[in-house]
C-alpha cells in the first residue's frame, strides 16, 4: 500500500515539473514575441516617420524652388519691359544725335555752307529707381534651397547689377535735372555735354554719355542674369523630381516651366557671348 502511495506522489511530482516547465517556457516565448513586436513596431514606425519626413521636405524645397524661379522670372519680366519700353528708345535716340552731330562737324570741317548750326534733339526722360525684389530672392535661394555654386553666385551679381543700375538712375537723374537748370551760352557746347563729347582740345565733360551706356549695361546684365537664374532654378527643380520619383516611386510635385527663349522682340535680348567672360571665369 505504502508502495503504490509513493508511487503515486513520484508522478504527481513529475506532473507539476512538467506543466511547470511548459508554462515558464510559454511565458518567456510570449514575452519575446511581444518584445520583438514593440521592437519592430517601433522600427517600422520610425522609417514611416523618416520617409514622411524626407517626402516633406522634398515637396517644402519643389514649392521654395517654384517661388524662386517666379521672383528670378519676375527680375527678367521687369528689367526686359524696361528695356523694350524705355532704354532702347534713349539708347537710339542718343546713338542717332550723337551719329548726326558728328555727321554734321564733317560737313562743316569741309566747308559745307549749309553746315551753319546743330539743334540736337534732347531726350531727357528720367527712369526712377525701383524696389530690388532681388532681396526676397536671395532669402529664398540661400535659406530655403540646397542649391550650391552657380545659382548662388547668380543671386549676388544680380542684386549687386540692380543695385548698380539704381545708382545710375539716380545719378543721371541728378545730372537731368543740373542739365535743365543750365544757362549755356552757345547751343553747341550745351550739345556737346548732353551727348558727353570732348572738345577738340579733349576738354568737356562725358558724365551724360557714361551714365547712358552703364544705364543700358546694366539693365542688360539684369536681364541676362535673371535668365540665368530661372535655367538654373529649373534644373535643380529637376534634379529634385527625379528624386522624388525614385525615392517614393509615384510622381512629384511640377515646376514651374518658363521659357525665355520664345520671348517677344527677341531682338532685344542681350548677346549671350558679352557674358561668355563672367560664365568662363565662374568655378563654382
Amino acid at each position: 500500500m505504502h508502495v503504490i502511495e509513493n508511487a503515486l506522489l513520484g508522478i504527481q511530482k513529475l506532473v507539476v515539473e512538467v506543466v511547470t516547465s511548459n508554462l515558464f517556457e510559454t511565458s518567456l516565448i510570449a514575452g519575446a514575441t511581444a518584445a520583438l513586436g514593440a521592437y519592430f513596431g517601433a522600427r517600422g514606425a520610425q522609417k514611416f516617420a523618416e520617409r514622411s519626413r524626407k517626402r516633406n521636405e522634398i515637396e517644402k524645397e519643389i514649392r521654395a524652388t517654384n517661388k524662386a524661379i517666379s521672383l528670378a522670372y519676375a527680375s527678367f519680366n521687369t528689367h526686359f519691359g524696361l528695356k523694350c519700353e524705355i532704354f532702347a528708345n534713349i539708347k537710339k535716340s542718343f546713338d542717332e544725335e550723337t551719329k548726326r552731330f558728328f555727321d554734321f562737324e564733317h560737313r562743316r570741317a569741309a566747308g559745307d555752307p549749309t553746315a551753319k548750326s546743330f539743334n540736337a534733339l534732347i531726350e531727357l526722360k528720367t527712369v526712377d529707381p525701383f524696389p530690388n525684389p532681388n532681396e526676397q530672392l536671395r532669402d529664398v535661394v540661400f535659406d530655403q534651397l540646397s542649391v550650391v555654386g552657380r545659382p548662388i553666385n547668380l543671386v549676388a551679381t544680380l542684386s549687386q547689377a540692380t543695385h548698380s543700375l539704381n545708382q545710375t538712375l539716380v545719378n543721371r537723374r541728378e545730372f537731368i535735372r543740373a542739365f535743365k537748370a543750365a544757362k549755356f551760352d552757345d547751343h553747341r557746347k550745351k550739345t556737346l555735354i548732353y551727348l558727353g563729347l570732348l572738345n577738340e582740345d579733349g576738354s568737356g565733360d562725358e558724365t551724360h554719355r557714361n551714365l547712358v551706356d552703364s544705364m543700358c549695361m546694366q539693365n542688360d546684365s539684369c536681364i541676362m542674369f535673371s535668365k540665368m537664374l530661372v535655367d538654373d532654378l529649373k534644373k535643380h527643380g529637376e534634379v529634385l523630381q527625379h528624386h522624388f520619383v525614385s525615392e517614393f516611386g509615384e510622381p512629384a510635385p511640377s515646376i514651374s516651366t518658363i521659357d525665355l527663349s520664345t520671348v517677344k522682340h527677341p531682338e532685344m535680348m542681350p548677346d549671350p557671348n558679352d557674358f561668355k567672360d563672367w560664365e568662363n571665369s565662374f568655378t563654382g
